[in-house]
């Protein structure tokens, strides 16, 4: 599995069907400071940002995917191949 809770090995992070709404409402505000965090002027923050954005899955991350998309044109490497 590997980090790969659907066990399919997409490595995607879907959302357990037991987690309660409170959970689910945190990971949506905290993906809203991951989002801005993809902006930041330090590469590191970003990279870190998209990868843990990715980690809290599709309902969390689908209202940022034009934020990390500009990443695949980051002036980094580090961040673009993230």
């Amino acid at each position: 599995m590997n980090g790969d809770p659907s066990g399919d090995g997409n490595n995607t992070a879907a959302a357990p069907k037991n987690v309660s709404s409170s959970a689910r409402a945190q990971a949506v505000e905290f993906a809203r400071g991951l989002a801005r965090a993809l902006e930041d002027s330090d590469w590191p923050v970003r990279a870190a940002a998209a990868s843990n954005l990715h980690k809290l899955g599709a309902e969390a991350a689908e209202p940022h995917l034009a934020r990390v998309a500009k990443l695949l044109h980051d002036e980094s490497a580090e961040v673009s191949e993230e």
